[in-house]
């Protein structure tokens, strides 16, 4: 399942809350300037930039759980990020 989330201007900041927000939650997660992937809790994902947007794929989800479900919590969570970092995304 790919999920197409917006790219907001000042992508570091967004990007370093969810790495905070997943450290703190038990999940292994890594990144560098242009990728990073995670797993933990039954779901595992990664994510590529690219020049206006970015693609999260997750790879792995517990059967119980919708698609649906997931792309709708990613969708509201990294909004919930951006506007946490005062941005729009």
């Amino acid at each position: 399942m790919t999920i197409k989330l917006n790219k907001p201007e000042r992508l570091n900041e967004v990007l370093a809350l969810a790495e905070s927000a997943a450290l703190q939650h038990g999940v292994n997660y890594t990144r560098d300037a242009m990728n990073g992937h995670g797993s933990g809790n039954g779901f595992a994902g990664q994510y590529t930039i690219e020049s206006d947007h970015i693609l999260v794929k997750i790879t792995k989800k517990p059967f119980y759980v919708t698609e649906s479900r997931i792309k709708k919590e990613v969708k509201d969570y990294w909004s919930m990020l951006c506007i946490k970092s005062d941005q729009m995304c």
